[in-house]
């Protein structure tokens, strides 16, 4: 009983970091909406870094965002569990595809995906333990990746 109820409330969290992911992904191209480089978009993110770490909800903070090369974005994500409690086959199911289409059909990414970024997602439990990583390249998104 005890472990379905630990199960239960892990798919909370990890559907609640799926709103989170949304919302930050969307955040940021909103705050970096008057850039036109990525040197600006550099600038853009560093000032968005100042109001981080963040808590999101009573599971998720949200700890930086970076560039860490050129054309790619890594959004670096705390979950209020145990690396051993990960559920990853939900983490699978319901994370990734509501990451990849929300890159895949939001408009206020469309310069991201004409430019073929990369979107890095690392989360940790509450360890700082890395417990999942998610990349997200321009062949899952792009029906003309680059070549």
């Amino acid at each position: 009983m005890q472990q379905t109820d630990n199960k239960k409330n892990n798919i909370k969290k990890i559907i609640s970091t799926v709103f989170l992911v949304a919302a930050v992904t969307i955040s940021v191209n909103v705050a970096t909406n008057s850039f036109n480089s990525e040197a600006n978009l550099e600038k853009e993110i560093k000032k968005f870094n100042k109001d981080l770490p963040q808590q999101m909800d009573e599971f998720t903070r949200l700890d930086s965002v970076k560039m860490p090369a050129e054309l790619n974005l890594a959004y670096y994500i705390t979950v209020d569990i145990d690396k051993e409690e990960a559920d990853y086959e939900s983490i699978k199911q319901y994370i990734h595809p509501n990451i990849l289409n929300n890159i895949k059909h939001e408009s206020s990414l469309k310069y991201f995906r004409k430019k073929h970024f990369t979107w890095s997602y690392y989360f940790y439990d509450k360890n700082r333990i890395l417990f999942h990583e998610y990349i997200i390249t321009p062949y899952m998104y792009d029906e003309k990746p680059p070549v």
